[in-house]
């Protein structure tokens, strides 16, 4: 399912919803011009106009601040998912009243509706949202665009021994993967890790060896959590989201 502010829509169930949408076509819309082709290493624009009052005052100061166009980008995209998905649930309310915060540790909050929990990913050409509605439950996403790479440097840094040794037996250990089923097992593990870090709050702050995902199980320091994980692709993208059983 795509409107015209997202490109993509996960329904997961009543209160759990994934938004995609493109970095570039959004920030077309947000600023009026087109991104660079080098966008992601090119200078940030030190000049930012918003006439329709979409963005708050200190959010256009955040902007402004990164140094980067690639950062201002995924930002500006991050920050209009956030907004339309809520506008759809509370017509109510103003573009710029919607803003986020962020706890201690990292993890983002929305400071007109603590009761709801988000989770945002960026990866190549697009920006991921899960916006939980249900108090009880917690958003965590996480994206990756799928590329050629040589993944062992991340699999002797993130994946434990029994993840590797999974591994080990779908598919024959090359410095680069083919773009095969055993591709996606790779992105399975590394995208599931990256969103339970989300789901507990812990973001950078935890070793993503403390989290195993194996046979679509999670277990964190050796306990079997009661959550499931999800994954679809999307235009060549991974993406991996927690449920609860």
């Amino acid at each position: 399912m795509r409107n015209a502010f997202f490109d993509k829509i996960i329904e997961v169930n009543s209160y759990d919803v994934i938004y995609i949408g493109g970095i570039e076509r959004i920030f077309q819309e947000v600023t009026g011009n087109s991104l660079p082709e080098n966008y992601a290493v090119s200078a940030p624009f030190d000049i930012f106009t918003d006439s329709s009052g979409f963005f708050s005052e200190s959010e256009i100061k955040c902007i402004l601040k990164f140094r980067t166009m690639k950062k201002q980008a995924e930002w500006i995209s991050g920050r209009y998912l956030i907004k339309n998905a809520l506008i759809l649930k509370h017509p109510d309310k103003k573009f710029s009243a919607i803003e986020v915060s962020y706890h201690d540790e990292g993890a983002p909050f929305l400071k007109l509706f603590p009761e709801y929990s988000i989770s945002v990913s960026h990866s190549g050409r697009y920006t991921a949202l899960m916006l939980c509605t249900e108090k009880r439950n917690t958003a965590a996403v996480d994206m990756e665009e799928i590329v050629l790479k040589n993944t062992g440097n991340i699999m002797k840094i993130a994946f434990t021994e029994n993840e590797i040794e999974q591994m080990n037996k779908n598919i024959n250990m090359n410095p680069v993967l083919e773009l095969t089923e055993g591709l996606n097992k790779f992105y399975e593990v590394w995208t599931g890790k990256e969103a339970y870090l989300k789901y507990i709050g812990r973001g950078f702050h935890e070793p993503l060896k403390n989290i195993e995902i194996i046979n679509n199980q999670i277990l964190y320091k050796g306990i079997r959590q009661k959550l499931s994980l999800v994954s679809v692709i999307f235009d060549n993208h991974f993406i991996s989201y927690i449920k609860s059983d």
